[in-house]
């Protein structure tokens, strides 16, 4: 899967204007290639005023975490 950087970027700008739209792409980016960019855009967008965007948002970022953890052990 590949995540487009215009999209990381219109995340993190909050450029995504429907809930819908905000949700799906925190879930593909949840699903994304561990990344610092990805982590700080989802966090980015931790207190959207959707709540079921930021449970989205929340599952992205626990993957995301995860995911990092992972490749940054020896």
């Amino acid at each position: 899967m590949q995540i487009d950087i215009n999209s990381v970027k219109a995340l993190k700008k909050g450029g995504v204007g429907k809930t819908t739209t905000a949700g799906n792409l925190a879930v593909a980016l949840g699903n994304a290639p561990p990344s610092a960019d990805v982590l700080a855009a989802l966090e980015a967008r931790s207190a959207h005023p959707s709540a079921l965007v930021r449970e989205h948002v929340a599952w992205a970022l626990a993957r995301q975490r995860a995911g990092l953890a992972r490749t940054a052990q020896p």
